[in-house]
């Protein structure tokens, strides 16, 4: 029972981290790839461009952590349905941080 619990737990903190962290993650990663800080044929674009590819490295991280949870899950329907609960929370949590930050 105890084991049960402190499972369920571990998967919906896992859950959080993914939601919020992963997500920040990855949008940290897309702006690597599409918002470098500098134009194209300038001096800086040379040192800028090569965050571009450790953009991709990013939210292909992020991207696999996620499918191998959903796998690692899908075996126990309580599990998949804490995880994507607690992933919509953080998600949530994400955006109203974002929201609160830009206001």
């Amino acid at each position: 029972m105890k084991n049960n619990i402190l499972k369920k737990i571990l998967i919906a903190l896992h859950g959080l981290f993914q939601g919020f962290i992963g997500l920040w993650w990855s949008f940290v990663g897309i702006a690597f790839i599409t918002h470098p800080d500098s134009s194209p044929g300038t001096k800086d674009w040379e040192e800028d461009k090569d965050f571009i590819p450790f953009g991709y490295l990013m939210i292909l991280v992020y991207l696999i952590i996620l499918a191998v949870s959903f796998y690692n899950f899908k075996e126990n329907k309580s599990d998949i349905i804490a995880f994507i609960i607690s992933l919509a929370v953080g998600i949530a949590g994400f955006i109203t941080f974002i929201l609160l930050k830009v206001l």
